[in-house]
């Protein structure tokens, strides 16, 4: 399957002119899947304790015109996950946290990446303790979640319906 890229999406340019992209270190503007009915945007964030904010603008961009119910828990979900990457995944400086946000008929499919070190969650972890709130949060707010463990990294996937 080949992808191809949307041009109704800005451009390099522009994001280097929004003072809310800056800092970022990549960027890949949209990709639409031919012939099915998906829509793939991917972007690289600096390890930096802006990536949250960038992440949060970021799919607040992309999913203009989308009900705001829905991209108030995905912007919420994507800063609690950021977050969490950048605070507790021991990445060096150079590494990157790769967001990817994929529309599906039906549902909205959020992955954040990091090649940091894996971990294990059951319900419960960090319950009332100060700053432990992203995966209950999203255990409580997206419909579906998981964390997929790779070799260098992980992976933690949300969906929320539409």
């Amino acid at each position: 399957m080949q992808c191809k890229e949307n041009r109704d999406v800005p451009t390099l340019r522009s994001i280097e002119r929004d003072p809310w992209l800056r800092g970022y270190t990549s960027f890949m503007p949209v990709l639409a899947v031919p012939g099915g009915n998906e829509t793939v945007e991917h972007f690289k964030l600096p390890t930096r304790t802006n990536a949250p904010r960038m992440g949060r603008h970021s799919v607040r961009r992309a999913l203009e015109g989308s009900p705001e119910e829905v991209v108030d828990r995905i912007e919420l979900l994507v800063s609690e996950l950021v977050t969490n990457s950048v605070t507790h995944a021991d990445l060096d400086p150079g590494q990157e946290v790769e967001l990817t946000l994929a529309v599906q008929p039906g549902a909205i499919r959020i992955e954040v990446a990091d090649p940091g070190k894996p971990f294990r969650w059951t319900a419960g972890d960090g319950r009332g303790e100060e700053g432990r709130w992203g995966l209950l949060l999203t255990d409580k707010l997206a419909d579906r979640w998981g964390v997929v463990q790779q070799q260098r990294g992980k992976t933690v996937w949300f969906e929320v319906d539409v």
